[in-house]
């Protein structure tokens, strides 16, 4: 996996003249960012191309956010002497599918698949 660029990301305004948003690296020590990214609303309602960036810009804090969900995850599964149904009311199918999906979702992100 080729590692990305550490967030957090933010993002520029729709420029009212070029009908882009830019999605920017963190400030470096010379006060530049990087553009990862630039979503032009050329083709697109403006409204999508907001709601577009504003996902791109929390990529980070979202694979972050599904690693952590995917860890407590397998760690819950790990305790099979525990009916998830009887004592806590968790469709156990439930479980496998969300971690199938997490599975696939940081895969995804990190490249794997």
């Amino acid at each position: 996996m080729s590692k990305y660029t550490p967030g957090p990301f933010s993002r520029t305004p729709l420029g009212l003249n070029t009908g882009t948003i830019s999605i920017l690296a963190p400030e470096k020590e010379n006060g530049w960012s990087t553009v990862l990214a630039s979503i032009t609303a050329k083709n697109t309602p403006p409204e999508e191309a907001e709601a577009n960036a504003n996902l791109f810009a929390a990529a980070p804090e979202m694979l972050e956010a599904l690693s952590l969900a995917q860890r407590m995850m397998q760690n819950l599964m790990a305790k099979g002497n525990i009916n998830w149904g009887t004592t806590f009311g968790i469709d156990f199918g439930l479980m496998n599918e969300t971690l199938i999906k997490l599975d696939r979702s940081i895969a995804k992100a990190e490249g794997r698949s």
